[in-house]
């Protein structure tokens, strides 16, 4: 093979290779944060992050630090660059808080995450770049409704999704713990976290946006065993025409025996007292609240092509 060939046939496989999401790292020099801050892996990293970690959930003042951290990342999103970034990192200096950063063939994303071996505060992703409409996902429930985690997470890489928020502790606390009202772990109905004070942020900060929280119901909660979704807009009086174009793609897609609407053909699981929903609502939002059966979450986790579906029906026409 002559040299002009050989050097024509190594650009024509990296430009395959490229536009198929073979390569996922960029070149260094187009990454914001240092080496010991990228994340390759953090499509991948959302699952059991309670792990070996010690409940360390940040107190009132840190997370006060941390809310006006992440709300100037919300406002400055669509035009960030690595100067920013850096000094943005510099303020989380002692919250107990840093950015992490992931590029890769499913976008472009800043991380929340506690540092060191601690966990309670929560994780979350931050898509930078301009979107057409800003939309936040949330999985409160995320170890406890098993694989919402996971699912949250292929929603929020497969459709340009601002933010995704994840519990990353579990809600009652430990493993095989009874369910009991008021678990300060809770994040759903404990006003007094990270997750709900990043939630105010959000709402604060973006403009006309869609608040989506994902849950997991079991086959016992309700009678009707071949519901797979009950999405409702958080309120049995809420008229919002964002949830009714939500709720009606899911009904087109997978049909209304297993999709149900809240309150008009199911009068439970309607996420009514979600804080978040309450908290965004109040101040202009869409709130979307949508359960997921088991089955339908097991099967979205085996098959990531059947959560890229769900993603594009959610949210692709919004």
């Amino acid at each position: 093979m002559s040299l002009r060939l050989l050097v024509v046939f190594t650009a024509v496989f990296f430009v395959a290779a490229m536009s198929a999401g073979a390569l996922a790292a960029p070149p260094a020099s187009g990454l914001w944060l240092p080496a010991e801050r990228q994340r390759p892996n953090a499509a991948k990293e959302v699952e059991m992050r309670w792990r070996n970690k010690t409940y360390a959930p940040p107190d009132a003042a840190r997370r006060q630090r941390i809310a006006q951290t992440f709300r100037k990342l919300l406002e400055n999103a669509a035009a960030l660059d690595a100067a920013k970034v850096k000094a943005l990192d510099a303020e989380l200096a002692g919250a107990g808080y840093q950015l992490g950063e992931y590029r890769g063939p499913e976008g472009h994303w800043l991380i929340l995450e506690m540092t060191a071996d601690q966990a309670g505060g929560g994780y979350y992703l931050i898509r930078t770049g301009k979107l057409a409409r800003e939309v936040v996902l949330q999985a409160p429930h995320a170890i406890f409704d098993l694989h919402t985690d996971v699912l949250t997470k292929h929603i929020f890489a497969a459709q340009p999704v601002r933010a995704a928020f994840f519990a990353d502790w579990l809600r009652y606390g430990e493993p095989g713990q009874e369910p009991f009202l008021g678990s300060p772990w809770d994040l759903s109905h404990n006003p007094e976290t990270l997750f709900q004070d990043l939630t105010l942020a959000a709402a604060h900060t973006l403009k006309n946006a869609v608040f989506i929280q994902i849950h997991g119901f079991a086959a016992d909660n309700v009678d009707d065993k071949d519901i797979d979704f009950i999405v409702s807009p958080g309120g049995r009086k809420v008229q919002n025409p964002i949830f009714a174009q939500a709720a009606e793609a899911l009904l087109k897609a997978y049909g209304a025996k297993a999709v149900r609407v809240y309150p008009a053909t199911i009068r439970q699981l309607g996420g009514t007292t979600s804080i978040q929903g309450k908290a965004v609502r109040k101040l202009g939002h869409t709130f979307i609240h949508i359960e997921i059966s088991e089955r339908k979450r097991t099967e979205m986790k085996r098959n990531p092509a059947t959560a890229e579906a769900l993603a594009k029906t959610l949210i692709g026409g919004l």
